[in-house]
């Protein structure tokens, strides 16, 4: 999952949060964090973040009796996020290679 943090924000939405496991509770985010687009892990009606949607990291599990990853479409979302940051956010100051 992704979001942002803008101290200065003046947009309204609801109050982000995510329910305890049990349902029996919930945590209250911060209001200045919000997606930072329409996002499949966060209810924009109700502000719930649902982290049975987020897009996961692991790298490691193949599809049975092939060579892809198994989960290479999240990956791939991932990296265009990140490949965007450097290309938008940080104009050419993040340098490809170290």
């Amino acid at each position: 999952m992704y979001f942002i943090w803008n101290p200065t924000s003046q947009t309204t939405q609801p109050q982000l949060f995510i329910n305890r496991f049990d349902r029996t509770g919930y945590w209250d985010i911060d209001i200045r964090i919000m997606p930072l687009q329409s996002a499949a892990w966060v209810d924009a009606t109700t502000g719930e973040i649902s982290c049975q949607n987020a897009l996961e990291l692991e790298c490691w599990t193949r599809i049975p009796g092939q060579t892809a990853l198994q989960n290479g479409h999240a990956l791939g979302m991932i990296e265009q996020f990140l490949v965007g940051v450097q290309n938008t956010a940080l104009q050419g100051l993040n340098p490809y290679t170290f």
